[in-house]
């Protein structure tokens, strides 16, 4: 993004939201924040840029899950904070030219690479949670990248508050949610460093996002989402699994590319059903499993008119064995594409 393309003035106050004020702790301590001036302070002195209303909660540590995307979010944010400069894009016609670009980074380079830049809506699944237990219910969705999700859980009622490490997806997420004419709430940070407090909200969900992790780095994440749920509260977690087809073919495809160890970078990492569930239990609570998809990741029944003829067969497909395993559970060893929903103990 140019900055000097963009002379509007950058807004460092959080917009007269104080649930910011309130509910955000500093991600590396958990320590209350101040407001002051166009950032949030913890008493150490560990400071966050406030950036069009957006809170930018990021820091690097000595493992960050997505290093180019960390450092260009926070040198980003200086930069718009130090020029006053706004990088809000207010100007577009039809779908926002973030998410035509990003589609693919969000829904799936195989199946959506030929529709890049060729929306002509937002593809918005349907989100499987529950009806909220309230108006407003507030649901923390991590790694929300352009709010596809976020969008989803608002149109069933919630109050979605979506946290992601790019600073321009997050600004893309706002700008589509309130095109739409939903609630919704957005900030910057780590999925492994929270900055909520302990018991924050009654619902978490994340999909496409912790497959990517190192494994050490989701565990962490996992836990994380475990500390920020109520007592009582639920988890929904998309995860990639180990014995599916198309997790054997790409693992194969590993094997010769990696070796054994692990394939570094942003590659998808596969979990076995008995990893997943053993632990989520023991980061949050007792786990159920349940299909998200067969020969693919990242599926979504709403999303076939995008898919060329041979990728709606796959789908269908998908659809298909979802169905089959809720009559034989023993399939869902054979997902590539798994939920786990998690219920933290009261």
């Amino acid at each position: 993004m140019n900055l000097k393309e963009n002379t509007e003035t950058c807004n460092g106050s959080l917009e007269g939201d104080p649930w910011f004020e309130r509910e955000l702790v500093c991600p590396r301590d958990k320590s209350k924040l101040l407001h002051k001036g166009t950032a949030l302070i913890c008493p150490k002195g560990h400071s966050y840029p406030i950036v069009d209303g957006i809170p930018v909660m990021l820091f690097i540590d000595e493992h960050p899950t997505m290093p180019k995307a960390f450092q260009h979010t926070i040198s980003l944010a200086k930069q718009a904070s130090e020029d006053n400069v706004s990088l809000s894009n207010r100007a577009y016609r039809g779908v926002h030219p973030f998410v035509q670009q990003n589609l693919i980074t969000t829904c799936g380079r195989r199946l959506f690479s030929h529709s890049k830049g060729k929306l002509t809506s937002y593809p918005i699944p349907s989100i499987p949670l529950p009806p909220p237990k309230y108006p407003g219910q507030e649901m923390l969705d991590i790694g929300c990248n352009w709010g596809r999700w976020s969008i989803a859980a608002a149109r069933k009622g919630y109050h979605p508050v979506g946290i992601d490490p790019m600073l321009e997806a997050v600004l893309a997420a706002r700008d589509v949610t309130r095109e739409m004419g939903l609630k919704a709430r957005f900030l910057c940070g780590d999925a492994r460093h929270l900055p909520f407090r302990d018991g924050s909200f009654e619902v978490v969900h994340s999909y496409g996002v912790l497959q990517h992790f190192h494994k050490d780095n989701s565990r962490q994440a996992i836990k994380e989402a475990g500390r920020v749920l109520k007592p009582g509260g639920i988890s929904l977690i998309q995860m990639t699994a180990k014995y599916g087809a198309l997790a054997l073919s790409r693992q194969l495809k590993y094997a010769f590319r990696f070796g054994t160890g692990d394939p570094g970078g942003f590659e998808v990492r596969h979990w076995s059903p008995a990893e997943i569930r053993s632990f989520f239990e023991n980061a949050i609570g007792p786990t159920d499993l349940f299909v998200d998809g067969y020969f693919t990741i990242l599926p979504q029944p709403g999303d076939l008119s995008l898919l060329l003829p041979r990728h709606r067969a796959i789908m269908h497909m998908s659809a298909m064995g979802q169905s089959l395993s809720r009559i034989f559970p023993p399939l869902v060893n054979l997902a590539d594409s798994l939920y786990a929903s998690s219920l933290k103990p009261l």
